[in-house]
């Protein structure tokens, strides 16, 4: 009996252990900000590969007859191997899909989506409240945007 006690412990004990993210299944990486109150420029975002940045924004205007011009543009990205050795993986898919109210109080929003195996993960969070477990990276997120906006706008 004690036996069994002390296996059931260890299995236990050992499947609670923290898991490392294997970087080959990192596919892509997507990071945005969004304001829905707003003229201009105010949805942007960006997807990561291990070759490219491919960057979106989308103009918003008010005026009954306007016309939008939205901006695709893709560029060489040669940040991956820096970024995906920030990202805890495991850590990020046990966040919850929506964190706060992002955007409720024309505060924005900003989001991160992770591409791992084949699975999709998503975060929403207020603008410029991440969760600590992206701290790694999310600054690494946003220059990135800012450097595309610079390039294609």
């Amino acid at each position: 009996m004690k036996y069994l006690l002390l296996v059931l412990a260890s299995l236990i004990v050992f499947s609670n252990c923290h898991r490392t993210t294997d970087l080959s299944q990192l596919e892509r990486v997507a990071y945005g900000e969004s304001y829905g109150e707003c003229a201009g420029y105010c949805d942007n975002s960006i997807l990561l590969d291990a070759n490219s940045c491919t960057s979106t924004h989308l103009y918003f205007n008010y005026e009954p007859d306007y016309i939008g011009h939205d901006t695709i543009c893709m560029e060489d990205y040669k940040g991956w191997a820096s970024l995906i050795k920030k990202i805890d993986f495991y850590s990020f898919k046990r966040l919850p899909d929506r964190i706060g109210c992002p955007d409720c109080a024309d505060g924005g929003a900003e989001w991160i989506q992770i591409t791992y195996d084949g699975e999709v993960y998503r975060v929403v969070f207020e603008a410029g409240d991440e969760p600590p477990t992206t701290s790694d990276y999310i600054e690494l997120l946003r220059a990135q945007l800012t450097l595309m906006q610079g390039i294609c706008l």
